[in-house]
């Protein structure tokens, strides 16, 4: 379900507004943008993988706890609610 949300949140939302965004930011910028866009994402996963092995977690909520504590738990649980 996770991935579902965030496949909804990042793909679909970009898909809709990529058009409008290379209108605006012209076709340097935007080509440019996008791929530090996505290199960054890249990288973000990469480092959550590795925080998912070393702490051998199952779930962004198991990588708060073990983090955080039930607060991290929390946050991460809150986070993915608005997400």
């Amino acid at each position: 379900m996770t991935f579902i949300t965030l496949i909804k949140g990042f793909v679909c939302a970009g898909i809709l507004y990529l058009p409008k965004n290379y209108y605006n930011g012209g076709y340097i910028f935007s080509p440019l943008a996008l791929v530090l866009s996505c290199i960054f994402t890249a990288i973000c996963l990469i480092k959550l993988l590795k925080a998912r092995d070393a702490c051998l977690a199952h779930s962004f909520e198991d990588i708060g706890f073990k983090a955080a504590g039930r607060f991290g738990k929390n946050i991460v649980s809150f986070f993915l609610v608005v997400s």
